[in-house]
């Protein structure tokens, strides 16, 4: 069985940290008041609801029910997996690390302008779609260098 309460307390957790209410979480993943209500009654949401709940909040399902301790998502794109580790909103993707955009870079590099509109585009996206863009990379890369 599922600990309810630390299922709530995880969800709150990630959603305080990112500016959400619980009212604001449930109107953005378009899920009910109901959702809460329930698990206070003892009712253990669906697999859909969670699911929803952890893609919005960018987490793993086993993160919110408790399975392990980091919120690690696993995303496999053309068979390449890739593993990445939100911690203070810096992704770690096999043995690079990206940090976040509030991270200050204090070395000033010059970039052209496809590099910075790719970078501009990869910023854009939420954590999958950084995933997917990631594993491409490396796609094209393995190509290279076979």
């Amino acid at each position: 069985m599922y600990d309810l309460q630390l299922i709530e307390e995880r969800i709150m957790t990630i959603a305080k940290s990112k500016g959400l209410s619980k009212n604001k979480l449930l109107i953005n993943a378009k899920l009910h008041k109901g959702v809460f209500d329930n698990m206070k009654k003892g009712q253990v949401p669906s697999i859909d609801k969670i699911h929803t709940i952890a893609d919005y909040l960018e987490c793993s399902v086993d993160y919110l029910l408790g399975r392990t301790d980091e919120q690690t998502i696993t995303h496999s794109t053309n068979n390449i997996n890739s593993n990445f580790v939100q911690k203070n909103g810096s992704i770690t993707f096999g043995s690079v690390s990206v940090a976040s955009n509030s991270d200050k870079n204090s070395n000033n590099i010059s970039l052209s302008n496809e590099e910075i509109e790719i970078l501009d585009i990869y910023r854009s996206l939420n954590i999958r779609e950084k995933a997917k863009f990631l594993n491409m990379a490396l796609e094209i890369e393995q190509e290279k260098s076979n």
